[in-house]
């Protein structure tokens, strides 16, 4: 259920996807005036993001690394730009992540929170 209200945040009226990349933002490592709070708000664009090429992508496409659709290969350059943003800015990873996951609906302690947090890495 928690799946699909993230899925259904990325669409507009029409039912299509409107989430085609992560904020450009989400993708540098040098953000005028960023925060810990901006950084969070790119966070749970990219989860939602996370979930929905992950939904149009098929398992066998995930076997082969080399042979990844550039959509998934893009999340994975994505995810390391946010988390250069992060150890620059020196923002507390495990408060990024639950501003992120309240900021995506994501309820926390759910089996989809569990599988968010392990793909953004648990906070050391």
């Amino acid at each position: 259920m928690m799946l699909m209200a993230l899925i259904l945040v990325g669409c507009d009226s029409s039912g299509r996807s409107s989430l085609t990349t992560v904020a450009p933002d989400a993708t540098t490592t040098t953000v005028p005036d960023d925060t810990c709070q901006r950084l969070a708000t790119d966070t749970a664009r990219y989860l939602e993001l996370v979930v929905e090429v992950i939904s149009d992508t098929p398992v066998d496409e995930f076997r082969d690394r080399e042979s990844w659709p550039e959509e998934v290969a893009a999340l994975e350059q994505q995810g390391e730009a946010l988390d250069a943003r992060s150890d620059r800015m020196e923002c507390d990873p495990a408060q990024v992540q639950a501003a992120a996951l309240a900021q995506a609906n994501v309820e926390p302690g759910s089996g989809l929170a569990e599988l968010l947090l392990e793909f953004l890495g648990q906070p050391e």
